[in-house]
């Protein structure tokens, strides 16, 4: 009886299932690039005015405004499109525009590897600034 390279089999006899961190970097994998941060929402915006404002760059798969458990917006949402170039349009076009009388801000998305090595660079040269998105000068 051969086993798989996760080793072992399911609980029914069956192979194993993918392990949690497979699937989450398949996922990142397949959503790079497409999957928009966008903050600085009102709170009066949901999930389907989210969607009808960034329509106009591609083809949606997902909006959704994040919300406490109360049902009150959190100020953020995520906007997934089918394909990186979509995206990158809708992050040139959206960023700065008013929604409701408040800009919106849609940043360049950033992979979590990156923000952290950069994150523990500026550690390493003792920087006093918590935010890393700004700049640093060493003789400070």
């Amino acid at each position: 009886m051969s086993q798989e390279a996760g080793g072992g089999r399911g609980r029914d006899g069956g192979p194993r299932a993918p392990r949690f961190d497979e699937v989450r970097s398949e996922r990142i994998a397949k959503y790079q690039g497409m999957n928009l941060y966008i903050k600085n929402l009102v709170d009066e915006v949901g999930d389907e005015q989210l969607r009808a404002e960034f329509a106009p760059h591609g083809t949606i798969t997902s909006a959704k405004v994040m919300r406490d458990g109360a049902g009150k917006s959190k100020g953020f949402g995520f906007v997934c499109y089918t394909s990186p170039e979509e995206a990158t349009r809708a992050v040139t076009e959206m960023n700065g525009r008013m929604l409701m009388g408040k800009p919106m801000c849609a940043p360049w998305p950033r992979w979590r590897p990156r923000r952290l090595a950069r994150r523990a660079a500026l550690s390493a040269l003792g920087a006093w600034r918590s935010c890393p998105c700004l700049p640093v000068c060493p003789m400070l």
